[in-house]
């Protein structure tokens, strides 16, 4: 794999689940996947090789886009709780985003309630995608 080259399945397989942890090589590939924007593979290499000041840097990414699946597994990695506060806040960049899946989870972990229950009647009003199998 060359130097700016992204690494392939193979690649990743080898680096995550190898018994000899080459941290240069992962470390390498990992900021690699980071640059192009592949946050969650990144993340698992960062994980790897416990390198946790770039699972912070993964963390902060996906905070501000109001990515709670990929939030959540930084924040477990780093073993920090997380606080209402901290659940409303990403649940309102969420909702910013579009991601209202996302700020529906995030509000129930907030104990928001009213934003709950908002969030599910605005998401039961909307009809499926097309092209859904649900549609009939």
């Amino acid at each position: 794999m060359g130097k700016d080259q992204l690494p392939g399945f193979d690649e990743k397989r080898r680096l995550l689940y190898s018994t000899e942890v080459r941290v240069e090589e992962t470390n390498a590939a990992a900021d690699r996947l980071l640059a192009s924007e592949y946050y969650d593979d990144a993340l698992d290499l960062y994980e790897k090789v416990q390198n946790l000041e770039k699972v912070r840097t993964v963390c902060q990414v996906a905070f501000a886009a109001g990515d709670v699946g990929l939030w959540m597994k930084c924040r477990r990695i780093l073993k920090e709780p997380i606080g209402p506060e901290e659940w409303q806040k990403i649940g309102e960049i969420a909702l910013m985003a579009d991601k209202q899946r996302f700020a529906l989870f995030a509000y129930q972990r907030a104990g928001d309630e009213a934003k709950v229950e908002q969030l599910r009647q605005t998401l039961l009003s909307k009809p499926p995608p097309e092209g859904d199998s649900r549609t009939g």
